[in-house]
């Protein structure tokens, strides 16, 4: 995430943790989750406020229904949070 910080990381963190766990159709217990900010990064050209989720699983994913959820997920960010640009989600299955 471009941004310098964010109000309750741990609480975006645990909602981050939950949704994949229901995406995933795992325990939540075996999710982990992390957030880095103040990260430098372009999208689109633009140097605006943007937000990069990568994902990586052993399984099967499904990278359409994850993207949408965690979209979703993001785009629910605080005011002041909410990002420029279309939030993009890289589903890729650990090999």
């Amino acid at each position: 995430m471009s941004r310098p910080s964010v109000d309750n990381a741990q609480g975006l963190l645990k909602e981050i943790s939950s949704a994949l766990a229901q995406q995933t159709v795992k325990p939540e217990p075996s999710v982990m989750t992390m957030l880095d900010t103040a990260v430098l990064m372009t999208f689109g050209f633009s140097t605006e406020l943007s937000v990069f989720v990568q994902l990586k699983s052993i399984g099967a994913l499904n990278p359409a229904a994850m993207s949408a959820a965690l979209c979703n997920l993001i785009s629910l960010l605080p005011a002041g949070c909410a990002v420029a640009h279309e939030a993009w989600v890289v589903c890729s299955p650990l090999r």
